[in-house]
């Protein structure tokens, strides 16, 4: 658990006064974020190196390969070999990438990732920014 007040992290996290808002989770491997939403960097955790999240609530970290294959949030399922750029609500128009395998959290089909909050939205539904 994290202690805002003390400043105490959990195993293999240390405290640091500005992490990267933007470090990859088990659920999100790869960074969504841009120069327009990148969130301010606030006070917290960041993993000690060669650890990655667990999950989007930044208290527990883990090993790469010990990442659980699970997704909390709704519409979203685990895919082992996922794009590394998939198609999301800012960005709806497939880009080059590499044909290489992301494991991670990956929307249902017929929903986007809204990368401002992280959520997986109906197409249709896709918020204008």
């Amino acid at each position: 658990m994290v202690s805002v007040a003390t400043g105490q992290c959990g195993q293999n996290a240390v405290w640091s006064y500005a992490p990267n808002p933007c470090a990859p989770t088990c659920e999100f491997q790869h960074s969504y974020c841009s120069p327009s939403t990148m969130p301010r960097p606030q006070p917290g955790c960041q993993c000690r190196p060669g650890y990655i999240f667990a999950n989007s609530d930044r208290k527990v970290c883990v090993k790469h390969n010990q990442c659980p294959k699970i997704c909390i949030k709704p519409y979203f399922f685990w895919n082992d070999c996922g794009s590394k750029c998939p198609r999301t609500c800012q960005q709806k128009f497939p880009r080059p990438c590499q044909l290489i395998c992301e494991p991670g959290c990956f929307c249902q089909e017929g929903f986007l990732l809204d990368t401002v909050n992280m959520e997986c939205v109906p197409e249709e539904n896709c918020p204008e920014y």
